[in-house]
């Protein structure tokens, strides 16, 4: 069964501010979380695709982002989103991009 979080499922939901999914999510929907307050998020192995601004926010408290598996699930533009000049809203240096069993080295 292929589990999903809809396109705007969470959109404008300012009181979120940590994502942990379950594992029986696959697919992240376009703009899924966009404008929450999200500082981290845990994606299960089983998360193979990510929407277009799915964690885009204007309020760019994103720091630490898991992937549970040793390959990224594909990716829909932006999915941090971007400013209406094109520049990123997130910080890239302020990103850690991290696997429990590659951490990054001290």
């Amino acid at each position: 069964m292929n589990s999903y979080i809809a396109d705007n499922a969470f959109n404008g939901c300012e009181h979120l501010t940590k994502v942990t999914l379950h594992t029986k999510y696959q697919n992240i929907g376009a703009s899924a979380f966009l404008d929450t307050r999200i500082s981290e998020i845990i994606l299960p192995a089983t998360v193979t695709n990510i929407g277009a601004n799915a964690f885009a926010s204007k309020y760019q408290l994103l720091k630490d982002v898991v992937f549970k598996s040793m390959n990224p699930p594909t990716m829909g533009a932006t999915i941090f989103g971007t400013g209406a000049n094109g520049q990123n809203l997130i910080d890239d240096d302020k990103i850690e991009l991290t696997h429990p069993q590659h951490d990054p080295v001290a």
